[in-house]
């Protein structure tokens, strides 16, 4: 937030402090002063006249001037460049010496064999926003009025430009401080000044026969007063310098007007041609539908049932809180106006203002709130201002419509609670007096207690700690006893065991060259079920989400990283991996711990000597080294079909993992369907998603040393024929129960489909190890070893030896 030094001084006197102090004294009072910066810079300035023009003799592009600098300083010859520099022209001159914005030293030059002693300034040569200047003044000098008085020093003070931005990081729960005269008497009660604030009024001439009516909840006051005979023209100096530090353009007399009072007051003003609108009721509905609402801007905009809409004779003639409409704009000959103060619901104009991305000054306001008890008071000033400035003769009676509850608020405390709170031993006038100093009225009960009544215009208070947190910022931090504060233990910081294990996790998956993601927790509510495999169940729902984005929190991470996988594959990034560990949540469940995976194009095996496409494989080895890294047996988890959905991933190179019946994760290759849908095309994607909080849960044994084997041990092959659904995996886990005593590893060779097997079947090949440790295995121990897992899988499977 933006405040003219200037203009706060016109309400608290602030002449004798430096820039720094009012810093201090705000930054320490818990409204952040981030800086204070002059709007205009420039020493050694003089206004001058141009007594002649010659264009230079070596250069078309400059002129050689003389320029008369007023008795003081007689005539300088200054070379010039700016294309509309004319005899009879007063202008800012620079004189030799003269310091402007950006550390620019004036000084006499020689350019190209004439000599030029100072410089005729642009105003964004002193440092003026150039984003408040026209083109003209952008590419040429400043041309000053008739009435500028040639060799006059004060050049800043006459174009108002003597002045000083104040920029405030305000937090979410100071809305007041963002309107002067609230921060005006902040600053009083914190200097101790008090000074009277009282603003203008007008006398009712006329009845108007506008009405209100309210259809919404979402408005609980709504006040128009009509304004007639207006002048309307191009704002003064002060009033568009007052603007422009505070970050708005000037636009014209009437416009600037309702800017300014919103910067006094922190209230936004609407103001409508009057002669543009169609009826002089004035309904306020949520309920109107338009999809080619016109807008000050000349945007059309998408207004949907829930925004609040201001009509007339059913005609959208204000986007409440938010934009006016195109077709009730104030414009130079504009002679009558209604002038709007209202009251909206802030949740409802965030999101409207988010949706259809017009964050106005306005909007903003009315999105961290407005003192919503001085509608009748920012009329008046609104209303005296055009008499002053626009020579308005002709002022309405309000028509306010007003359900908002304008009892002052009281809260009552003790003083004791307020020293407990604080750890202080402030007397019971000490405490009075801070209150005091900020507008808040005290009665004192008795010795013990007091109530306290609320200025209407600080919407932060909501009980006895606000009270206390106030006489802190007054009184000062250093009025705390360090002695009364609580203490405690110093303890010696460490993870969790469950911490430990995600940090392990962690550094296995950067250690395998993946690169660490941290996407958002919130998701739009389409997305909850895309690749939504592990954690099912009905998602939080933001109630004031800030955009339609972000409005409810995720199930599932994968969707997530693929999204942000995507966004780096449109960038040209070809090769990578990423991870992320997150919380996931639901209604009526436990957080779940996820980690998800992806990886992208090519995967390094010897640099980019050797390569490999990311495959099923690649993230099944990635699972299979997370279960070793802690010493999880592989016969406690089964990998089994992919069964979810059609079109996410491969059917034929995914896989589901169950551990103790539960699914737990799930991994595999992308679907041709779905790659295309994200835009990798024929890139190879592969992801891998697991229950960290299952995975987790499950105890690891204690890895232990065993002795080298001393007996020799013996390999056999087994080919058999089973039916095409039947799992590698299942057929595995079989063998390995069928003669788990002697079966040390069994491993898959081969797969064959095709000639000499039947359609629906296929032959798999295995190389299985025995041994014992105990002794050497005689061939007819692992005969009758062969024969029970032949039988068994025979049993299970219907498997016949392949012939």
């Amino acid at each position: 937030m933006k405040f003219s030094l200037n203009l706060l001084n016109n309400y608290v006197d602030l002449s004798d402090l430096t820039h720094e102090e009012i810093a201090s004294l705000l930054t320490n009072a818990g409204i952040e002063v981030e800086s204070i910066t002059p709007l205009a810079i420039g020493s050694n300035l003089v206004v001058g006249e141009i007594l002649s023009k010659e264009q230079h003799p070596d250069a078309k592009t400059l002129s050689v001037l003389q320029v008369d600098l007023g008795p003081k300083y007689g005539s300088e010859q200054i070379v010039c460049g700016a294309p509309n520099c004319a005899v009879g022209q007063k202008v800012i001159v620079a004189r030799v010496g003269a310091k402007l914005a950006n550390d620019l030293l004036i000084g006499a030059a020689n350019l190209r064999g004439v000599t030029s002693n100072g410089m005729v300034c642009s105003l964004s040569e002193l440092g003026v926003n150039p984003e408040f200047l026209t083109k003209t003044q952008l590419e040429g000098i400043e041309v000053l009025s008739d009435e500028a008085i040639v060799g006059d020093e004060d050049v800043l003070n006459y174009l108002r430009l003597d002045d000083a931005i104040l920029h405030l990081d305000l937090l979410a729960n100071r809305p007041d401080a963002s309107a002067a005269i609230p921060l005006a008497l902040e600053l009083q009660g914190l200097l101790g000044r008090k000074k009277d604030i009282v603003l203008p009024t007008v006398k009712e001439t006329f009845k108007t026969n506008a009405s209100v009516e309210i259809k919404t909840d979402l408005c609980p006051q709504f006040a128009i007063m009509e304004v007639s005979g207006i002048k309307n023209g191009e704002s003064p100096l002060w009033l568009k310098n007052y603007l422009m530090a505070s970050g708005i353009r000037s636009i014209n007399k009437v416009v600037d007007i309702g800017n300014f009072v919103m910067i006094l007051t922190g209230q936004p003003l609407h103001l409508y041609d009057a002669s543009k609108v169609p009826s002089p009721k004035f309904v306020i509905k949520d309920d109107v539908i338009d999809p080619k609402f016109l807008a000050l801007d000349e945007h059309k905009y998408d207004v949907k049932a829930g925004d609040i809409s201001i009509t007339s004779n059913n005609e959208i003639m204000c986007l409440g809180g938010i934009m006016g409409a195109f077709n009730s704009e104030v414009q130079l000959d504009t002679t009558r106006i209604y002038i709007e103060s209202a009251v909206f619901d802030q949740a409802t104009i965030r999101r409207s203002a988010l949706r259809l991305g017009l964050m106005s000054d306005s909007s903003q306001r009315f999105a961290k709130g407005v003192n919503p008890h001085q509608a009748t008071e920012v009329i008046n000033l609104a209303a005296a201002l055009l008499k002053q400035l626009c020579e308005a003769d002709e002022f309405s009676n309000i028509v306010n419509v007003d359900n908002v509850d304008h009892t002052p608020q009281v809260i009552e405390a003790t003083y004791d609670y307020i020293n407990r709170r604080l750890g202080t031993s402030f007397s019971n006038e000490q405490i009075n007096n801070a209150l005091e100093a900020v507008n808040i009225k005290v009665t004192q009960l008795d010795e013990v207690n007091f109530k306290a009544t609320i200025p209407p215009y600080r919407l932060d208070f909501s009980g006895p700690a606000d009270l206390s947190e106030e006489v802190i910022r007054i009184l000062g931090f250093e009025s705390i006893n360090i002695a009364d504060l609580p203490y405690g233990a110093i303890t010696l910081g460490k993870r969790s065991e469950k911490a430990q294990k995600e940090k392990l996790i962690r550094n296995h998956l950067l250690a395998q060259g993946l690169h660490e993601a941290l996407t958002y927790s919130l998701t739009e509510k389409e997305n909850q079920s895309k690749f939504a495999y592990l954690n099912k169940g009905e998602p939080y729902t933001i109630i004031n989400p800030l955009t339609p984005l972000r409005e409810q929190m995720r199930l599932n991470s994968l969707y997530g990283l693929i999204e942000s996988a995507r966004y780096n594959y449109a960038r040209q990034l070809s090769d990578f991996g990423l991870f992320e560990i997150s919380d996931v949540y639901k209604k009526d469940g436990e957080i779940q711990k996820q980690l998800a995976v992806i990886l992208v194009g090519q995967i390094d095996e010897h640099g980019k000597l050797k390569q490999s496409e990311a495959s099923f494989y690649h993230v099944k080895g990635l699972f299979e080294s997370i279960r070793e890294l802690f010493n999880l047996a592989a016969s406690r988890f089964k990998l089994t079909t992919f069964s979810q959905s059609e079109n996410e991933l491969h059917p034929y190179r995914s896989g589901e993992i169950y551990a103790n019946n539960r699914l737990i994760g799930v991994l595999g290759e992308l679907h041709p369907t779905a790659k295309n849908e994200l835009d990798f095309a024929k890139t190879p994607v592969s992801v891998l998603t697991l229950n960290l909080t299952e995975l987790l849960k499950m105890k690891t044994s204690t890895i232990k040393a065993s002795d080298i084997a001393k007996y020799p041990f013996v390999k056999r092959d087994l080919a058999i024929v089973v039916k095409k659904e039947v799992e590698s995996g299942a057929i595995i886990h079989t063998i390995r129960r069928s003669a788990q005593k002697i079966v040390h590893a069994v491993d898959i060779f081969d797969v064959y489909e095709g000639e000499h097997v039947a359609s629906d079947e296929k032959s798999l090949a295995f190389s299985l190890t025995f041994g014992d440790y105990e002794k050497t295995l005689t061939d007819h121990e692992i005969n009758v070893a062969m024969e029970n897992i032949m039988n068994e899988l025979n049993t299970r499977y219907g498997a016949r030896r392949r012939s």
